[in-house]
């Protein structure tokens, strides 16, 4: 990803403009950075959060909190 140096002035103006290229910002004030903005993929978010929760779910078969498939059916009353 690609990273630019924008004042803060020009970055406020300009905001949905610099949304639309994608890039990673380092947004300055006075020619000293005060804060980066990068565009969130919604793409790497979502993977993210499948990642995170395939992990817990591992977590809980190694501790044995499973349920078999039996024993889902008569919870939800089929058998």
């Amino acid at each position: 990803m690609d990273t630019e140096f924008i004042g803060l002035k020009e970055f406020r103006e300009n905001m949905s403009k610099f949304v639309k290229k994608g890039k990673k910002y380092i947004i300055l004030r006075r020619n000293v950075p005060i804060f980066e903005v990068k565009v969130i993929d919604p793409k790497s978010i979502y993977k993210e959060e499948f990642l995170k929760s395939l992990e817990e779910a591992q977590e809980e078969v190694k501790r044995g909190e499973v349920y078999s498939q039996e024993e889902v059916m008569k919870e939800f009353g089929l058998i």
